[in-house]
């Protein structure tokens, strides 16, 4: 997202740049030693009409190429994303999403869905958020706090599920006892007696 937004603010710059250069290369142009031009059939009108018209169709030809690349890069992302996406970005098997519940481990009464991930998250690029953690480190935390006591310093392991049910499996490098991650218990309702 941050390289295509990177890329959209060049495509302006170089608009930007394009025609703020149009004036400038006219009054070089302007200022051109007619005696340069003097054995061409031209006039000095018609021969700073014609530079003018071949920069400004450069200029123009080069903002057009870097929109042109902009968009080609877009769509190529977008097909990445399409075929190794996180699960959460497309419906799997059309599916829906589950209810809460439904994406517990069986046996697991309470999880924990993943809200939002600070800056510094070990998780950031490897667990959506919205994901419900199933286990970390083969323990089931209940909690936040339950959650960062499970984070080693070190390689870790996280299995997570996506609102469609699909589990998965995420490694990452934890450098200290926090996930840096704000989260939502899920509780399965107790059984009606």
């Amino acid at each position: 997202m941050l390289a295509r937004k990177i890329r959209q603010r060049a495509v302006v710059a170089c608009w930007g740049f394009t025609l703020l250069l149009i004036p400038g290369a006219m009054a070089v142009i302007m200022r051109f030693d007619p005696a340069v031009y003097a054995g061409l059939p031209l006039s000095r009108r018609q021969f700073v009409a014609l530079i003018l018209a071949f920069f400004v169709t450069a200029f123009i030809g080069i903002a057009f190429l870097c929109s042109r690349l902009n968009e080609d890069l877009d769509t190529l992302m977008h097909d990445n994303e399409l075929e190794t996406g996180d699960d959460l970005s497309r419906p799997v098997g059309g599916g829906k999403p589950l209810k809460d519940v439904d994406l517990l481990a069986e046996g697991q009464q309470i999880g924990l869905r993943i809200l939002r991930m600070a800056q510094g998250s070990p998780l950031r690029g490897k667990v959506p958020e919205r994901a419900v953690i199933r286990t970390l480190n083969g323990g089931m935390p209940v909690t936040a706090a339950e959650a960062n006591s499970l984070v080693k310093s070190g390689v870790n392991q996280m299995e997570w599920v996506n609102p469609q049910g699909v589990v998965n499996v995420a490694v990452f490098q934890g450098e200290g006892p926090d996930l840096k991650i704000q989260v939502q218990q899920i509780r399965r309702p107790a059984a009606r007696a």
